[in-house]
């Protein structure tokens, strides 16, 4: 491999929640890793997120307290309510239960992501680097980005999302799947929801061919 390219022990394609979750915690060991973003700049983007127990674990021994957590999450009284679409009986629920040894909580994903991303040095993310062709042979793994930079890697960990250049070096491109479905997320203030429905809850109306479900995020003020 060429000597004058840049090469670390570990690179990582992607800079969401799955690739500085590994970052942060290579870095926690000494290992040299260096993450890579398409993106020109990490934004707080997305909706709502939620975190089982065990999730939330991991995020503790990554150095995430737990009152950094709450200052923009919301614990769960309970974890799953489901309602009948048409007249709001409730039809199942799950309360959050101690033994599972952390909060289940319900968060925004950008901040998840600022969250995860403050436990990863600065100088380790580099943005506007998206990742185009991946070569690897007997000393290492060889990533071309778009703007004609090279790096070089002992190991190299895809977490670049759907299209994945990374995951198609290593196997062949699955087939395009097709769902005939329709989402529509959206964050309303919490003063402008009803007092009756501002609960800690994670809550589905189920319908015959739909479903609409709520929870509080950004510290209960959505």
């Amino acid at each position: 491999m060429a000597g004058n390219i840049k090469r670390h022990q570990v690179v990582i394609v992607g800079a969401g929640l799955g690739g500085l979750t590994a970052a942060a915690f290579l870095q926690r060991f000494g290992i040299d890793v260096h993450v890579y973003e398409r993106a020109a700049e990490l934004k707080e983007i997305g909706a709502g997120i939620n975190l089982d127990s065990n999730a939330i674990r991991v995020l503790l021994r990554l150095g995430i307290t737990e009152e950094e957590l709450m200052e923009v999450a919301v614990p769960l009284k309970e974890v799953w309510e489901f309602r009948n679409g048409n007249d709001g009986r409730v039809l199942y629920s799950e309360p959050f239960k101690k033994e599972f040894g952390a909060p289940h909580v319900v968060i925004h994903r950008g901040e998840l992501h600022s969250l995860i991303k403050s436990k990863v040095s600065e100088d380790a993310i580099t943005v506007n680097h998206g990742c185009s062709n991946v070569e690897q042979d007997d000393e290492g793994v060889v990533i071309t980005f778009e703007n004609g930079v090279k790096v070089e890697a002992d190991v190299l960990i895809g977490a670049d999302g759907g299209r994945s250049v990374v995951r198609n070096a290593v196997v062949d491109t699955p087939p395009k799947m097709r769902f005939w479905a329709a989402m529509y997320r959206s964050l309303v203030p919490i003063d402008q929801v009803p007092p009756s429905e501002r609960v800690p809850n994670r809550t589905a109306w189920l319908g015959s061919r739909h479903f609409f479900m709520r929870y509080p995020v950004s510290g209960g003020n959505y």
